[in-house]
């Protein structure tokens, strides 16, 4: 029997098809680097957000005690970002009031400078027990019938 030669259009189809080959292993293994980078990148930024997160549960954790108060007295408990509430409006503005004071150099870094922050005036009580009998925008202290009542406060019954 004679051996048969293999005929031209093999030599084609397997030049071709080991072309292929070598065009398609670096692009299936590189394909997989990056699906594995993303999913990567995608994990971290995951874990940066519940880490962000975590980070905001501690400090509302903090605000609570130092107000003596509940998640629920600012929150919606179906939506915890929502600012219907008018508790959360307040908590909102007093937040940046206090970030203001922190950023003018109450931050506790000297031990002369205390850090500003929610018990310091709240005391562990959602309305402060006292209220300032001055009007930062007045030279002299108010009189007694233009100072202003703290909530739960009644006229003519001051806590002092």
């Amino acid at each position: 029997m004679k051996a048969s030669r293999p005929s031209k259009n093999l030599h084609l189809r397997l030049i071709m098809s080991t072309a292929a080959a070598l065009i398609a292993v670096p692009t299936l293994l590189v394909a997989p680097q990056i699906s594995l980078r993303y999913l990567e990148a995608q994990a971290q930024s995951a874990e940066a957000i519940k880490s962000q997160e975590e980070e905001i549960r501690q400090q509302m954790l903090v605000m609570s005690r130092h107000l003596g108060v509940t998640c629920t007295t600012c929150h919606k408990t179906e939506n915890f970002k929502s600012d219907e509430m008018p508790a959360y409006k307040t908590a909102k503005a007093h937040i940046k009031l206090t970030q203001t004071l922190i950023d003018s150099g109450l931050d506790g870094s000297r031990k002369d400078r205390p850090k500003a922050d929610c018990y310091m005036c709240h005391r562990g009580q959602l309305v402060p027990d006292y209220k300032e009998k001055l009007d930062p925008m007045r030279k002299e202290p108010l009189k007694k019938s233009q100072a202003p009542v703290a909530e739960g406060e009644k006229k003519g019954h001051s806590k002092e």
